[in-house]
Order: C-alpha cells, then structure tokens, then sequence
C-alpha cells in the first residue's frame, strides 16, 4: 500500500483541482446574463424589406395574372375559361386577405380594403358600369366600394340562381369589358401599394425600418412601432372575428344573412379566413425558413412558451374553420355550433394577444384593438 500512497495523493488532489474547475465554470455559466434579444430594429427591418413586401408582390402577381385571365376568358368565352377566370379569382382574393389582416402604412392612407373588397356589393353602384358608358380608370377610381373590385367581379362570376351557360353569355357583351376594367383596378391598387411602400425617399418601408431615427418620422421609437405592430395584428384577429364569424351568426330570422358573409357566391368565405390566417402566420412566424418573424423576437427575449402558445392556438383556429366542413350559407344553418366554435378559436387567439403577447413586450393597447370585444 506504501507502494501506492503517493499515486493515491496526486489522484486525489487531481480530482479535487478537475472538482473545483468544474465548479468555477457551472457558477460563471449560471451568472452569465442570456443571450442577447433581437434588437427590434432587426424585426422592423425584416418585416418592411422582405416579409410584407412578398406579401404585397404576391398581390400585384395575382392581379395581373386575373387581369390575363379575364382577356383571355373574354375573347373566348367556355366552361373551361370561365372556370380559369373563377380560380384566378380566388387566388387573387386569397392574396388580398392574407394583407388584409395586418394593414398598415400605404394600405391604410389608401383605403385599399375600400377599393378592392368592399361588401357587400351595391348593385346601384355596380349598375351604371354595366349600363354603359367609358371604362377607364378615373371611372372606376370615381365608382363607389361597393360596387367594384373583387366582389363585384364575383358577383358577375357568381351571379344569383344562373346557370354557368348564362354567365357564359354574359361574358359576351359588356359583363367582359367591366370585369375587364374591375380587375385592371385590382391591378392598379396593388402596383399602388408598391409603390407607395418603396417611394419616394424609401417610402414607408423606411418609415418602418429606421423607426425612431427619422426627425420627421413616422414613428418616435422602435419601441412605438413594435406596439403600432402588435395593435394592427390583433385589429386584424378582431376584424376577422366580428365581421367575418359573430356579425353572420347573429339572426334576426331563420333565414342567413348572406350579405354579412364574404365572398358567400362563389362559396369562398371559409378560403379566405383560412388566408386571413395565414397572413397573421407569415407577419408573426415570419412565414417561411429562413424569415425573422415576431417570435424570433420573442424567443430573444425569453419567451418560448408564449411563442408555442400562439402557435398552438392558431392551429385550433384553422382546424376549427376546417372542422365546419361546408360553406358559410350553409353551416349557419345546418351546423352552427361548429361556426360558433371557429369563432370561439378566433377569438381566444384574439385574447392571448391582447393578455399575454402585449404584456409580455409592454404594449399598450388602443381603442380600436379591443372595440367590439
């Protein structure tokens, strides 16, 4: 054992040095501050340069392959044409919504929602269009919401209890030339957001991406621009609530509401609160791999439980719309519990944004956030 005794010694004191090395390094990792957050200029300046301009430029594509469709429906009017014009003009629709959740800048001081989805449509205002007269953009600019735009190329695409052969004929006169001029608007309005978001003098996407820097600016702070964000979202929750699922479950009679539905003619309603959805997803997630989204954000500011709580209760609030299974005009009816459900979704999303989300980046909500809840 006398053999051994200083072989024991140097292990001993080896491991008491390896102890005490190990020891020092976990207390200096446990008082090391956390990884330092995403400043919330970097978000600001993803979501003015890449991830709402996508979203726009996806719009503007939409519009002017429904601008194509309908030249092409119109100079060979068929089923089969008809059928490419009614798709180019969902997909245009669905592209409008997912923006439509979350508008801001040059969406806002243009009155875009008024000047391609206005509903329901007014056929007083549509008429004169289809009575006669010029088509050109001052014309249609001059038109009421209501009776242009998206609904109103539906409303010829879908009209009441006529058959497709109808609309067919329809397509062969002045229907065609105004639903020319409607989707030439659409056009337009998109190229108008464009604009307006990149210039002159960066536009409002500068705005965005110096939040804070600019004397003249508007925002005073990052930090203001990031509650402005966080508002303008949960309006877009609020909107998609009320207006698109509790305003048509109110009844006043057995019989459906059809114009407090969206879209209820060619069957779309439940499509384009899906893409409502989906837009909320591409502003807060980022949208895509490789995009900063608001809950990189978060996450940097240690907040992943928030972060997987959202997620989860957007996934609720699109199987919920999924889950009721048939249009609109017909669920209220045959189904209304599962559209009291979508709703309920809706809505609990909806509150785990004005609870959880704006206490967690100390927002202060304004009126119009939580106006009708």
């Amino acid at each position: 054992m006398q053999h051994f005794a200083p072989h024991l010694a140097q292990a001993r004191a080896l491991c008491v040095a390896i102890c005490l090395a190990m020891a020092t390094a976990q207390a200096a990792d446990s008082e090391a501050s956390p990884p330092e957050a995403m400043p919330k200029s970097a978000w600001l300046a993803e979501l003015a340069d890449r991830t709402l301009p996508s979203m726009q430029q996806a719009l503007t594509d939409q519009a002017g392959q429904l601008l194509a469709t309908t030249q092409q429906t119109c100079s060979a009017p068929n089923q089969a044409s008809l059928g490419k014009l009614r798709k180019a003009w969902l997909q245009t629709a669905r592209a409008w919504a997912a923006m439509e959740v979350f508008q801001i800048g040059p969406v806002i001081e243009r009155r875009t929602a008024r000047q391609i989805n206005g509903w329901p449509v007014r056929m007083k205002l549509l008429q004169p269009l289809l009575e006669g007269g010029e088509l050109g953009p001052n014309r249609i600019d001059r038109t009421g919401s209501a009776g242009k735009g998206l609904p109103a190329m539906e409303y010829l695409l879908h009209p009441d209890r006529q058959t497709d052969a109808a609309v067919i004929r329809s397509l062969k006169g002045r229907h065609c030339q105004v639903l020319m001029a409607l989707a030439d608007g659409v056009l337009r309005e998109a190229k108008g957001i464009q604009q307006d978001w990149r210039g002159p003098d960066g536009g409002f996407a500068r705005q965005l991406r110096q939040a804070g820097q600019l004397q003249e600016g508007a925002f005073a702070s990052d930090t203001q621009a990031l509650g402005d964000v966080v508002n303008l979202l949960i309006a877009g929750i609020d909107y998609v609530r009320l207006r698109k699922l509790e305003k048509p479950l109110e009844k006043s009679s057995d019989e459906v509401a059809l114009d407090r539905l969206e879209a209820w003619r060619s069957d779309a309603s439940l499509a384009l609160m899906e893409a409502n959805l989906a837009g909320f997803e591409q502003v807060f997630f980022g949208g895509r791999a490789g995009r900063v989204g608001l809950d990189d954000y978060l996450l940097g500011i240690e907040k992943p439980v928030l972060v997987r709580r959202v997620r989860e209760q957007l996934d609720t609030a699109r199987a919920a719309l999924r889950s009721i299974g048939m249009p609109m005009s017909q669920a209220l009816t045959a189904v209304p519990e599962r559209v009291k459900a979508a709703q309920q979704a809706v809505r609990q999303l909806q509150r785990l944004l004005e609870n959880d989300l704006a206490e967690a980046l100390q927002v202060d909500l304004s009126f119009n956030a939580n106006d009708g809840d």
